[in-house]
């Protein structure tokens, strides 16, 4: 599946891929891909201000998903604490909608297979001093 988002400073494409390997089930993987206006391909380090943003961003990140209704008996705290923890490289999977930030976990990061592919938005009202300024428009 691909999917694409845009704000007023990014575009972000979004490829879903399915795999079957044998067994029970298949599993399902997310890439996303988010470029400038220009044609730059941005890194997730690239999107914070330092790295204080980085903690906010993932406090952030934690509490949404700890506050998804659907998932709440569902998410695994220590699964969540490894996958959304303070470090750039655990947001490389994001989606810029024009007025949110999307972050995607892929099946197994926070919670059990069945829960799926698990997305927390935080809006761009949040992200003042955690994102750099260009990506908030």
């Amino acid at each position: 599946m691909y999917k694409a988002y845009a704000s007023k400073s990014v575009l972000t494409h979004r490829v879903d891929t399915y795999t079957y390997t044998g067994g029970a089930h298949g599993g399902t993987s997310v890439e996303t891909f988010i470029y400038t206006a220009d044609s730059t391909l941005v890194k997730p380090q690239d999107l914070f201000v330092d790295q204080a943003g980085v903690q906010k961003f993932s406090e952030l990140v934690t509490a949404g998903a700890l506050a998804l209704p659907d998932y709440k008996e569902a998410i695994n705290t220590e699964w969540l604490a490894d996958s959304a923890g303070p470090d750039a490289s655990n947001f490389k999977t994001l989606a810029f909608d024009g007025t949110d930030v999307i972050v995607i976990f892929q099946q197994y990061d926070i919670a059990p297979y069945a829960a799926g592919i698990i997305e927390v938005s935080v809006p761009f009202s949040q992200l003042g001093g955690i994102l750099k300024p260009e990506f908030l428009k």
